[in-house]
């Protein structure tokens, strides 16, 4: 549980007001993720976490931006290859401090709905027309202890030509890839429209604990970790996980130093929790309720995952002048992970069942419980079992092993063989013309250490073929309005192991594109204090034929009563001439844009103005950097961060977002 941080927020606002946050101009674009909110603009709500101090230290500019970071280049759309592994979340820029690991940063809570969607808000906030928007999530077992790369992050939805009007908020519900739960971070790049010219993509990471119980079960594999013995100040202790259908590459290394003589139970829980720390697909403990707990005390644990393509191995390297990891008396059988492979065509194939790891042990016999598989080897520390061409189910094997006193202890392990599959991933609707791709998967690739051989066709409803491909991805870009069936072919070497798969979808013609509502308010522009004002938004236009909704608000503050598209104020007795910013949010389903109308209170007859602004100087038509503060039309304003002379105190929407407004001076 997060601490309270509440004496360091008022340091942090104390800070935020004598600094002078020069933000360089080309780190600012023009929209972010509103929900889940981007790292920066979480350091509002949560400047206690680790990445949020090091921003106020190192780039405090970032840290009160309300913008997104701007990578601009000619390479701009070609965003997996133009941003580096490591500076994903800065885009390249200049607030490098944005590009620590996940496990810094505080992070939003989401709930899927039951068919694993969530609905992210983008805020634009000024107006570009749009090449598209990407989200991308971290895959589960990423080491959120390091900076992302790309190869840590799968597509969560992709939406082209997205709505970008000034201050219009754009949601969409997309659905988690893999059934994400826990710590993710979400990345956001929204690249420019061509036509625009500006060459730019505007880029921010949102952090998410995703709540509720996965889809997918934890089930355990092999046979768990055990500490035998006390370990020394020194002793190394390594946790690493292999992924199968990788071809044995690491999933996954934790490795832990003892900083001091630690007790087997100790130790045990120590290089337990820094693995579950690390959001590796597999997880430490004990299950309950089918979550996996782990509790401190013990000297065994099971090993947990969701997915049969793991095995894992805990290495134990002892100080000098450290015991042996070797109990005094009984023997240990300890078996490797589960196995699970994909059946050969081309012909049978041995796997170990290595119990060469046992402590204690002066014989090994390996026993076959069930299971259609051959065992052979039975006497050795390590047996083989071989499961024959096509030949699919699930073995259970036990190796005992005895010590030179005649005591025994057992082990179990299971062996899986399934049938080779391929699959399809890729939308089942396309927009003719976007740059959509289908993406091709097989549970044998990597098998043998070799890439398999991928045969795409793709047929119209004619049966008629119009388009191939021999890659793992196949573009659909140049296909016409209709309907289609892709038809995989995949095969590799190894084993004969060879698998089809199809996919229908259909491309349909481009429509027009979405717009936002058009909002609109008239009324006076001048009051006299003590008169009631109205002003009207109802010549606001649905741009879709949809509803309208209306929110109000006003700048400074004043009481306010609000009836839908109506509003209505007594002007306020002032001491002076006192401009107010009144502004209307219209929304049309999860579309909405703002329109903003000033009033000019005139100050109250007969009243003497006491001292106004005194030593504040008047806003001039110039660049000023963070943190000055100026006077314009009775008020005072601070600036956020750099403001361009274009940049009006008081003006609304964009013109005057550097500006805040301290209110009438007195």
């Amino acid at each position: 549980m997060m601490k309270s941080h509440t004496k360091k927020r008022f340091i942090l606002s104390s800070l935020a007001t004598c600094v002078a946050l020069l933000i360089a101009q080309n780190s600012l674009a023009h929209g972010y993720l509103e929900s889940p909110l981007v790292r920066s603009k979480m350091c509002e709500k949560h400047p206690g976490s680790a990445g949020c101090q090091v921003l106020l230290s190192t780039q405090p500019g970032a840290m009160y931006s309300a913008n997104g970071h701007l990578y601009q280049g000619d390479d701009y759309l070609d965003y997996e290859n133009a941003l580096p592994d490591g500076k994903i979340c800065s885009a390249k820029g200049r607030s490098s401090s944005l590009d620590m690991p996940t496990s810094k940063w505080a992070k939003t809570a989401i709930t899927p709905n039951s068919a694993e969607e969530i609905s992210l808000t983008y805020l634009f906030t000024a107006y570009h027309t749009t090449d598209h928007i990407r989200y991308y999530i971290t895959k589960n077992g990423t080491d959120l202890t390091k900076p992302l790369a790309w190869s840590d992050l799968e597509v969560l939805g992709h939406f082209d030509k997205a709505g970008s009007y000034s201050h219009t908020r754009w949601t969409e519900t997309v659905k988690l890839p893999s059934a994400q739960r826990g710590p993710h971070t979400i990345v956001t790049m929204w690249p420019v429209s061509r036509g625009h010219g500006t060459r730019e993509n505007f880029i921010s990471c949102s952090d998410v604990d995703i709540q509720g119980s996965s889809v997918e079960s934890w089930s355990s594999t092999g046979g768990g970790i055990q500490a035998q013995t006390d370990l020394k100040a020194g002793s190394t202790i390594k946790f690493r996980l292999f992924s199968k259908s990788g071809g044995g590459s690491v999933a996954g290394e934790t490795s832990f130093v003892l900083p001091q003589d630690m007790s087997s139970s100790e130790w045990l829980f120590a290089i337990a929790k820094a693995t579950n720390d690390k959001n590796m697909p597999a997880k430490i403990g004990t299950l309950k309720q089918g979550n996996v707990v782990l509790e401190s005390g013990k000297t065994s644990y099971q090993v947990y995952v969701k997915k049969a393509d793991y095995s894992y191995e805990m290495d134990i390297k002892i100080a000098e002048g450290g015991d042996d990891d070797k109990p005094s008396d009984a023997p240990q059988a300890v078996v490797g992970s589960d196995i699970n492979v994909v059946a050969t065509s081309s012909s049978g194939f041995a796997y170990k069942l290595d119990g060469s790891k046992s402590v204690g042990a002066t014989s090994h016999q390996w026993t076959k419980i069930s299971g259609p598989f051959t065992l052979r080897k039975m006497d050795n520390a390590v047996a083989e079992v071989v499961v024959d061409k096509n030949q699919t189910g699930e073995g259970s094997f036990q190796l005992t092993v005895t010590n030179k006193n005649g005591q025994k202890h057992t082990a179990t392990m299971k062996v899986t063989a399934v049938a080779a599959s391929a699959t399809i991933t890729g939308a089942a609707s396309i927009n003719q013309g976007n740059a959509v791709s289908l993406q091709a998967k097989a549970n044998f690739a990597g098998s043998g250490g070799t890439a398999p051989t991928y045969s795409w066709s793709v047929s119209n409803n004619a049966g008629v073929q119009v388009l191939q491909g021999s890659l793992q991805q196949l573009h659909l870009a140049s296909l016409v309005a209709g309907n289609y069936q892709a038809t995989l072919d995949v095969s590799a070497a190894h084993g004969g192991r060879k698998a089809t798969a199809k996919h229908n979808f259909v491309v349909q013609e481009k429509g027009e594109e979405v717009r936002p509502p058009v909002a609109n308010i008239s009324g006076p522009s001048q009051a006299d204090a003590g008169v009631t004002v109205t002003l009207n938004a109802a010549n606001s236009s649905a741009s879709n034929g949809g509803k309208l909704s209306y929110s109000w608000s006003v700048s400074p503050h004043m009481a306010l009563n609000a009836n839908g598209a109506k509003l209505d104020f007594t002007a306020p007795k002032l001491q002076q001439d006192t401009r107010y910013l009144f502004t209307v949010t219209v929304k049309e389903g999860n579309l909405s844009s703002k329109k903003a109308h000033t009033v000019l209170v005139k100050k109250a007859a007969n009243e003497v103005v006491e001292g106004v602004c005194q030593d504040i100087p008047e806003w001039t038509k110039k660049s000023y950097s963070g943190g000055t503060t100026v006077q314009k039309d009775g008020h005072s304003y601070t600036t956020k961060w750099w403001a361009e002379q274009h940049h009006v105190p008081g003006t609304a929407g964009w013109a005057g977002e550097p500006w805040k407004d301290n209110g009438v001076c007195k």
